[in-house]
């Protein structure tokens, strides 16, 4: 119903919801208040939620306000659920009807268990508790996970057998979650049972941040974090609470130490944003650190030293606005020009309002929300609403297609309109997996290059195709040959191969094609920026992660990003027929190595400090031994890219000596500094 990341844009969901009548849905109770937000700043589009029958809401704890703000713009007869369940348990497994009772109360239960669902409030010897005592949930049923993958250490910690309580054998899952019943029989959700939180959206171990900042190299004694709200701007932050073995004159320079290594160990979200030193812990009766008696923190300090250290003036008329906007969405009186939105305390959900104000503001922008996640501070912020304000004369008309359906899914109007006014054709799409073999990628590569060619031959005018392929198709060997000639293990190479021979064939019909075979594309030489996803930006991010690399010799026949692109659009917009059917774009001559990249990235990082080097079979063991031992996804997405490091090398094959190639180079040696700095400001923030 929705295309990608409009869920985050409120115009875009409540039109959808109107125009499409539709009835069911599920928010979290985030996008529910910030629907709330746009219906009650657009007073005209009530009826938007008018054909809702039914509307869940999970993910979050429930609160009164939001339910009764949000039952304001649907229609009386709307049922609104609560619904609770971890992933664990194949999301919800609780459920609950909201009603009157539960507005008035201010308490919205979690429910009663699903269909095959079962659910047991257990105390610590695993005996059940009484109405209104808390004690953990423990799920059990069909929907309940068989265990983690590979993780058998901890599976058993969290599937229990309670036989004696059910009568017959089968796993429940201890949720770590506190809950009670009501006087109903109603289960109601208390909090978490261990010290794992929320903030931001984002789950916490505080656990795990307390070991990071324990073994740092600043002898800490003992620390406690903890989550603490600023009433004030009703903003919550992660403060961490030391004591030193010895104690220090300058608390600042320590406080300054400590976050510069926790940026290196820990993502963003979870370095605390306040390090507060104690003398000694107040101990509770167990003889434990009494979190309840923690010092209460002073907010003030934590916002003034964000704002006024090299505090910056807004200077022109749109940085004033943008200022006055950023004050507004993050209750602060003056922000400076250089301020990092995050630090301030914003959040995703602020980032999603931020937009929508953007959008209100400056009605002729173009923006993707992602681009305010990459352009934190005000200074930037302007400059990409520059940007967007002076492109709009040109704007790009977006169509969300899937290549590997039949007239790439799109409307048969939507079809029309790109077979009556499409020019020409510069296909790029593809789906990339090194890991993958040639079936995997056949719907994506090969079926949508045909799915191109068949729109080119419905055009009435003559459309021409520039086809994007792959330098590593050379690595084929027998190009000329049929298919069973294939000696490449990579399906991804394979399915390039096979669709570029689509193409030659094309042409020999008569259709006008070109295919460029672009090397191993990098960063863009003015700004740095490069494609995240890409192994290349994978394999450096990783070894920053881990910190050490391995003891290669190797040379990277890198072309840059911009210099691809302008290329590209340049030999595909001549109108003469070209003297050589294929273009290799690469950078063979003046290739960069390894090293050089790695040694700026370092230098980068610490000027002092000399890159790190192991053996690269110790390197390999190393690696595989941190991704057993890793609970943390963005961390396997690093360590995974470090992978295809073994699998992808840096052997790119170079042209062969076909008349039919023209090879152009990238006349310059590529500078890794603007790179590096992109990077490591993507990568340890």
């Amino acid at each position: 119903m929705l295309r990608p990341n409009s869920n985050l844009d409120m115009n875009i969901l409540t039109n959808v919801i109107e125009k499409l009548r539709i009835t069911f849905v599920i928010f979290v109770p985030a996008i529910m208040l910030l629907v709330c937000d746009y219906l009650e700043s657009n007073t005209n589009h009530i009826v938007y939620l008018e054909t809702l029958r039914i509307v869940c809401s999970g993910g979050d704890a429930m609160v009164p306000s939001t339910i009764l703000r949000f039952v304001q713009y649907v229609s009386s007869t709307c049922k609104v659920y609560n619904l609770y369940g971890p992933a664990e348990s194949t999301m919800a497994c609780i459920y609950h009807l909201v009603n009157n009772d539960d507005l008035i109360s201010g308490l919205i239960p979690i429910g009663r268990p699903l269909a095959n669902y079962h659910c047991y409030i257990l105390d610590e010897y695993l005996q059940p508790v009484a109405n209104n005592e808390n004690g953990e949930l423990f799920i059990g049923g069909a929907g309940v996970f068989a265990g983690y993958l590979n993780r058998d250490d901890l599976s058993v910690q969290v599937l229990h057998n309670i036989r004696r309580l059910t009568g017959q054998d089968g796993k429940y899952y201890k949720t770590g979650d506190l809950v009670k019943y009501n006087l109903n029989g109603e289960i109601i959700f208390v909090g978490r049972e261990d010290y794992q939180i929320k903030l931001r959206g984002m789950r916490i171990e505080v656990g795990e941040v307390e070991q990071t900042i324990l073994h740092s190299p600043l002898e800490v004694s003992s620390c406690v974090v903890v989550k603490r709200c600023y009433e004030q701007t009703h903003q919550e932050y992660l403060l961490a609470y030391v004591r030193m073995k010895n104690r220090h004159t300058n608390d600042e320079l320590l406080i300054n130490e400590l976050r510069e290594y926790c940026q290196l160990q820990l993502p963003q979200y979870m370095i605390p944003a306040m390090f507060i030193t104690v003398d000694q812990f107040k101990l509770n009766a167990n003889g434990k650190i009494d979190r309840k008696q923690l010092p209460q923190p002073d907010f003030s300090q934590l916002l003034n030293s964000i704002n006024n250290k090299n505090y910056i003036e807004p200077q022109t008329e749109l940085e004033i606005q943008i200022h006055d906007l950023w004050c507004q969405v993050l209750n602060h009186e003056k922000i400076s020009l250089n301020s990092d939105f995050f630090s301030l305390g914003g959040t995703s959900l602020l980032v999603m309002k931020l937009y929508y104000y953007y959008k209100t503001k400056f009605h002729s922008i173009i923006m993707n929300i992602s681009c305010l996640f990459d352009n934190r501070t005000i200074k930037l912020q302007a400059q990409l609403i520059q940007r967007m304000q002076q492109q709009h004369a040109w704007p790009v008309v977006k169509f969300y297609g899937d290549l590997a359906q039949h007239q790439f899914g799109l409307s048969k109007e939507m079809w029309g309109n790109l077979v009556e006014n499409i020019q020409m054709i510069y296909h790029c799409g593809a789906m990339v997996n090194h890991l993958k073999g040639y079936v995997e990628h056949r719907a994506a590569n090969v079926n949508g290059t045909l799915e191109i060619i068949r729109l080119a031959v419905s055009s009435s005018h003559k459309m021409k195709i520039n086809y994007i392929s792959t330098l590593s198709v050379q690595s084929v060997k027998g190009e000329e040959d049929c298919y069973q000639s294939m000696e490449t293990t990579n399906g991804y190479v394979q399915s390039k191969w096979v669709a570029e021979k689509i193409m030659q064939q094309a042409k020999e019909s008569g259709l006008s094609v070109t295919i460029f075979r672009p090397g191993m594309i990098s960063w863009c030489t003015t700004t740095g920026c490069f494609n995240e996803q890409d192994w290349l930006y994978r394999l450096f991010a990783g070894l920053i992660h881990i910190r050490v690399a391995p003891d290669i010799n190797s040379y990277l026949d890198l072309t840059p990003v911009d210099y691809v692109s302008k290329k590209i659009v340049q030999l595909g917009q001549q109108s003469r027929i070209p003297l050589k059917s294929i273009y290799a774009i690469h950078n063979k001559n003046k290739m960069i190595t390894f090293k050089s990249i790695w040694c700026t990235i370092c230098r980068t990082i610490n000027p002092m400090r000399s890159p790190e080097y192991v053996e690269l079979n110790v390197w390999k063991g190393k690696l595989l031994q941190m991704l057993n031992n890793s609970n943390n996804i963005e961390q396997d997405n690093l360590l995974n890219g470090l992978l295809l490091f073994d699998i992808n090398g840096f052997d790119d094959d170079a042209p062969l000596n076909n008349n039919n190639v023209d090879v152009i180079s990238f006349p310059d040696l590529i500078d890794p500094v603007l790179f590096a700095q992109k990077l490591i400001q993507k990568t340890l923030t």
